[in-house]
């Protein structure tokens, strides 16, 4: 847009001229452009610059991790975990699309330099792991006070209890942090998003590879986890989301052409397109993203 905006200034200014060029046919370019990921880079490198800056009731959510064997689950459980987190109105969270960059980047960053890079006030991450047919989900929690992580909690059940066990962290979370679940509140964390486990890790591995930036990645996985389960709304909403920033690539801009034309009254004759505008939209995990009301029982 801005592109198209300095071309019509320039053309007004050379209205009073002798010989006028006028604007020729409108071609497609590719527009460089700094991608998010690397915007989020930069804003976490000068994170590091600002000392002792902390934003207000902040929790960043850093991807969990899995022992043994890679399944999925992990990924699944920090966007659960967060995507929950999003209900409540009196928590800042950082969007997991930050914290993700922080963790591929910067994998060698120290928690403390992770959580200056965050400004966050807590850090929550863990690691899932299952072993003899039963699901483990060890839940850690790093405070600004702190100098490394604290176990939150280690919950057990079988792989399809998978969501109760991450609802149930959010809420061991919430309480730890002095905030009373009221049980509208932990309606909407046991709400399922879909029956199909395997239909959510696609969906949450998606979600990962478009945070980083790699949408034919992310497409991919949205539309197998569609395929799975034709019902689940986020998958479909999210792989419409990618397939607009797929085609958002390039930029509508004005070519000019060497002829001459001696007046200006066609100057605007043919109308310049504007591209269209991409509404970005953070989409839960949840079906039900009802107004919640939160009882605070502060220490």
């Amino acid at each position: 847009m801005k592109r198209i905006v300095s071309s019509l200034m320039l053309l007004i200014l050379l209205m009073g001229c002798a010989a006028i060029h006028p604007p020729g046919e409108i071609q497609q370019t590719t527009a460089p452009e700094i991608s998010k990921k690397e915007t989020t880079i930069e804003v976490l490198q000068a994170n590091l610059d600002q000392e002792n800056v902390i934003l207000p009731n902040s929790v960043g959510v850093l991807p969990f991790q899995e022992k043994g064997e890679e399944t999925g689950l992990g990924l699944a459980a920090s966007e659960f975990f967060s995507a929950n987190l999003g209900l409540v109105d009196d928590l800042n969270l950082i969007d997991l699309s930050t914290t993700s960059v922080l963790d591929a980047e910067f994998a060698t960053f120290s928690p403390d330099k992770k959580q200056k890079a965050l400004h966050a006030e807590q850090i929550v991450t863990g690691y899932v792991t299952q072993s003899g047919g039963k699901l483990f989900i060890n839940g850690l929690l790093r405070s600004a006070e702190t100098t490394d992580y604290e176990p939150l909690a280690v919950l057990d059940g079988e792989q399809s209890d998978f969501f109760r066990l991450v609802a149930d962290l959010d809420i061991r979370f919430l309480e730890k942090r002095g905030v009373t679940v009221t049980q509208e509140m932990a309606d909407q964390f046991y709400t399922v998003p879909t029956e199909k486990i395997e239909a959510y890790i696609l969906y949450a591995k998606g979600r990962q590879a478009e945070y980083l930036g790699n949408f034919d990645e992310a497409k991919a996985a949205y539309q197998e986890a569609s395929e799975i389960d034709p019902d689940f709304e986020e998958a479909k909403e999210s792989n419409q989301r990618v397939e607009q920033q797929m085609t958002a690539s390039t930029d509508v801009v004005t070519a000019p052409q060497p002829q001459t034309q001696s007046t200006s009254e066609d100057l605007f004759a043919s109308p310049i397109e504007q591209p269209p505008s991409i509404e970005e939209k953070n989409v839960p995990a949840t079906g039900n993203t009802g107004t919640v009301t939160i009882r605070m029982d502060l220490p």
